[in-house]
């Protein structure tokens, strides 16, 4: 990982060892600087979309009756709408964060992710096993 959190070409996470020469993500292998950015920009772009978007239901509690359990869970919001409401920002940090979430539209996010993904699709070098060019046109995702 770099500074700003993200990928850095040629590491792939093992300093220690000399034949690593590039990431791994699934089958494809990963060796450039352009395919280190692309998947930067997809992280980017899927970090806003979780963060603003994408609900999560947080376990609340957990009891046991008998053999079973049964899980009590708190009621689905947004990452960014739980950090609000947890108090722990201030009216600054606040104010920096909210023309954020409300500026972003999710549908306008799928265009810059898909050229993203089909852009890294590209630059990978096809280890053995099932590449993500066939297993996009199996889904018939390729010109979305």
């Amino acid at each position: 990982m770099d500074a700003r959190g993200g990928l850095e070409p040629g590491g792939g996470g093992k300093p220690h060892c000399k034949e690593d020469h590039g990431l791994l993500s699934g089958y494809e292998h990963y060796a450039s600087r352009n395919a280190v950015e692309a998947m930067n920009r997809i992280h980017n772009i899927l970090r806003l979309y979780t963060n603003c978007f994408q609900p999560t239901m947080r376990l609340w509690s957990e009891t046991w009756q008998g053999s079973e359990v049964r899980k009590v869970y708190d009621q689905a919001q947004t990452l960014y709408r739980r950090l609000l409401a947890s108090g722990v920002v201030d009216d600054d940090m606040r104010r920096e964060l909210s023309p954020t979430c409300a500026r972003l539209d999710p549908i306008l996010l799928k265009q810059p992710l898909e050229d993203n993904l089909k852009r890294l699709c590209d630059l990978a070098d096809t280890m053995q096993g099932p590449s993500c060019k066939t297993e996009r046109s199996a889904y018939g995702n390729t010109d979305s």
